[in-house]
């Protein structure tokens, strides 16, 4: 079970669509601090009808996810069969993230989700995004041919960990 933060983060992180190609591959969860969160889940399945992925996380925060709470995006490039960081990083509070266009994207598919996100149990369920919808889509170069990894990230605002999880991506 996973925090509506962090699904939704796994989401603009992962959202990869039908164009070009993509694969999304090794939905991971590395790490979950049992004070913020109980038992989450993070699955991606292909669309048997076109290119597209279906997002499954669920969970269950056990705080409120409010702007207390930031949200690190990673992007990283497959080296050497080695993911090397990139330099590109974003960091937003929580809440703050869902006024970003991407965000946004990402949220008009969980109509009835608003932040900040009460301490309850939570399933999302939604499709990939478009490449095009995808602000950093516009910085492809071959290095998706070999894969790319988006690292997620959530902490408190004391720093604390509260959940890191990755997805690998690569151009068909």
């Amino acid at each position: 079970m996973k925090t509506v933060l962090i699904y939704i983060c796994f989401a603009a992180t992962l959202a990869i669509a039908k164009c070009n190609y993509y694969t999304i591959e090794n939905p991971t969860i590395s790490y979950y601090n049992p004070k913020y969160m109980k038992d989450p889940v993070y699955t991606v399945t292909k669309n048997a009808d076109d290119e597209t992925y279906t997002i499954h996380m669920e969970g269950e925060n056990l705080i409120k996810f409010d702007d207390k709470i930031t949200l690190t995006l990673t992007l990283l490039t497959k080296v050497d069969d080695q993911y090397q960081p990139t330099g590109l990083s974003k960091t937003f509070k929580l809440c703050k993230f869902f006024e970003d266009p991407f965000g946004k994207l990402l949220l008009q598919q969980l109509p009835s989700m608003k932040c900040p996100f009460p301490a309850q149990k939570h399933t999302f369920t939604f499709k990939s995004l478009a490449l095009n919808q995808i602000p950093f889509a516009k910085n492809l170069d071959s290095s998706w041919k070999t894969g790319v990894r988006i690292e997620m990230r959530m902490d408190t605002d004391s720093k604390e960990s509260i959940i890191k999880s990755s997805s690998d991506i690569k151009l068909k």
